[in-house]
């Protein structure tokens, strides 16, 4: 494709000198058996080529293996996290059930059947109906067993128990 002659007298000797470098090039790569290639619409060497069909394989099977594999170095641990306060943390689960029970008696003008009906049941928590309007939960994790009755106030019960539950220390 034949460009336009530009008026600019520095870029017309710029093309000039342009076009006398490749004639220089062409002329000692024919001088030397190699065909004249532009540089411009050449492919990549074959090794080149090579080069890259083994790092996209590798690089494809690395992430087939982060995805199948979920390799802990990246994801971390599935492991439960450890509880630094057991009573902290009973107390904060047990303040939630009990929160969620209330929220039901004041919808449903009733106490729910089972904890089931009001949220999700918890394996370290017991629900207990005594009738229309009193409950007791009680707690157990580990050697810590404590007990909420549905006339306490649940902010109290709660206390310091959030604060308590902050990140384990790092060692």
């Amino acid at each position: 494709m034949n460009q336009p002659e530009s008026s600019d007298p520095t870029q017309r000797s710029k093309e000039e000198l342009l076009k006398a470098y490749n004639e220089v090039v062409d002329s000692a790569k024919q001088k030397n058996g190699e065909p004249k290639e532009d540089l411009v619409t050449a492919s990549p060497p074959k090794k080149l080529r090579r080069g890259f069909a083994v790092v996209g394989a590798l690089a494809y099977i690395g992430l087939i293996y982060m995805w199948v594999g979920k390799p802990v170095w990246l994801f971390g641990s599935d492991a439960e996290p450890v509880v630094v306060n057991r009573e902290a943390a009973l107390r904060t689960e047990m303040f939630l059930q009990a929160s969620a029970i209330e929220d039901y008696r004041v919808l449903n003008g009733s106490l729910p059947m089972a904890v089931e009906d009001a949220t999700e049941p918890d394996s370290l928590i017991t629900y207990t109906r005594l009738d229309g309007m009193s409950w007791v939960l009680t707690g157990t994790l580990g050697t810590t067993k404590l007990t909420l009755r549905s006339g306490a106030v649940l902010e109290a019960f709660l206390g310091t128990s959030l604060e308590q539950l902050g990140p384990p220390p790092t060692s």
